[in-house]
């Protein structure tokens, strides 16, 4: 089994990549989802999960899409 390695790029890819940034903000809306189900009257259900849904669906489609401030300066 090959052993997995990092992009050359990989701090910039995490700073810049939007589907970094909507990856994160998913598992952000997940967790605020369990945690409003404590506060059942704050917003109505499944919005958490709508939006959950919504930027796992951006991460997705930004993966495929060409970024010009991300560069490999080592490929």
């Amino acid at each position: 089994m090959r052993k997995p390695k990092l992009i050359p790029a990989w701090k910039k890819t995490l700073k810049y990549a939007w589907s970094i940034k909507l990856g994160i903000l998913a598992g952000l809306f997940s967790t605020l989802e369990i945690v409003l189900s404590y506060f059942p009257d704050s917003l109505p259900r499944g919005t958490m999960a709508g939006l959950a849904g919504i930027a796992s669906l951006g991460s997705i489609i930004t993966r495929f899409i060409i970024q010009k401030d991300i560069r490999d300066e080592e490929a």
